[in-house]
């Protein structure tokens, strides 16, 4: 089978973002890379059309905030988003936290139908082909059935403690046919080797979120090291090293609540336990319930005893590759045969 792997922004369309900082779509892509399927992960076009996307057995498209400067290759993704909206072949990704963003930036281009192809988004891929009337309508038409529309096959990425109802509450109102929460996680801990350092500082390794004062209302004592944040530069093994030297991690929720990122699965790879809003990953066990304060106060026993407990619930709750790689085959709605299944 062909499937075709694109979106709106550089890490929905871009391989070297997934090897500069790891991300969902490049997931996505790796997991295709143990079975016999062609994956093609590239940049979309306005040009495209029916005759180029027919090729293609499932399309995936990453979505993004419309007015964001982070979907600079948005006019693309709305030309194939119009082009196969009731296809059956397409499948919408929604990877990025604050989500409900989502819909009110598409509000805003059905109210002001110009503000699609302002000044502003100059810079934007195909900004002046965007323009033109031929291709201008069918773009506009791609954001009024993301804001007005059932959604069909959507994937969202999947914390072990969620579920698809709190990942489609996130967007309000957006109504959906085919909801697929997906973790690949298992392919991060197969990347990552633990190499547990022996030389642990009494620091945090902390990754900010949108849900404001979350890290003050922590009350840590230790000291808080954010994490590498960029996607312009190589940040994967300078993440694994920060890891690797702290004693735990914070990761702060989105203002919508926890949200997937693969910081949690680097972390306890490497020998780090993973704290983050309580209420919502007390729903995987005990070893989740536990609050910074009361961590930096263990010994070191009881240290190596949480990590151990929070890596057995969450790699269970999370599942292996090949739960992933079926996971992914019924969310595209495709049926995969046994031997496609290789090795790696």
């Amino acid at each position: 089978m062909k499937i075709l792997l694109t979106g709106m922004t550089s890490q929905h369309t871009n391989p070297d973002t997934h090897k500069k900082r790891v991300n969902f779509a490049g997931l996505i892509r790796d997991a295709f890379r143990i079975t016999e399927d062609e994956v093609y992960w590239q940049e979309p076009s306005v040009t495209w059309d029916d005759d180029y996307l027919k090729q293609f057995d499932a399309v995936i498209v990453g979505v993004a905030p419309l007015s964001s400067l982070g979907a600079n290759r948005a006019y693309g993704a709305l030309n194939v988003i119009s082009r196969l909206w009731n296809s059956g072949r397409l499948t919408l990704l929604v990877d990025a936290p604050d989500c409900v963003k989502i819909e009110t930036s598409a509000q805003a281009i059905i109210d002001h139908p110009e503000s699609l192809v302002k000044e502003f988004f100059s810079h934007r891929k195909e900004y002046r082909l965007a323009r033109e009337k031929q291709h201008f309508d069918r773009l506009y038409t791609g954001a009024f059935m993301l804001r007005t529309q059932l959604w069909r096959q959507t994937i969202f990425p999947r914390l072990p403690w969620q579920h698809a109802e709190d990942l489609v509450d996130q967007m309000r109102n957006t109504k959906f046919v085919q909801v697929t929460p997906l973790n690949l996680d298992s392919f991060l801990f197969s990347r990552y080797a633990a190499d547990y350092n022996l030389t642990r500082h009494r620091w945090w390794a902390y990754e900010a979120g949108s849900a404001p004062g979350w890290l003050e209302k922590q009350q840590v004592c230790w000291t808080v090291d954010e994490l590498p944040s960029t996607h312009r530069v190589p940040t994967n093994e300078m993440t694994l090293q920060q890891l690797r030297a702290s004693r735990g991690t914070l990761i702060a929720p989105s203002k919508s609540g926890t949200w997937w990122t693969p910081r949690y699965a680097m972390s306890l790879s490497q020998g780090t336990p993973v704290f983050s809003d309580w209420r919502e990953t007390k729903d995987l066990g005990e070893a989740w319930s536990v609050l910074p304060t009361g961590f930096e106060m263990m010994t070191d026993v009881e240290k190596a005893q949480l990590l151990t407990r929070q890596t057995m619930t969450f790699e269970m709750a999370a599942g292996n590759r090949r739960m992933a790689l079926d996971n992914l085959y019924s969310a595209l709605n495709l049926e995969r045969k046994a031997e496609t299944w290789m090795a790696g």
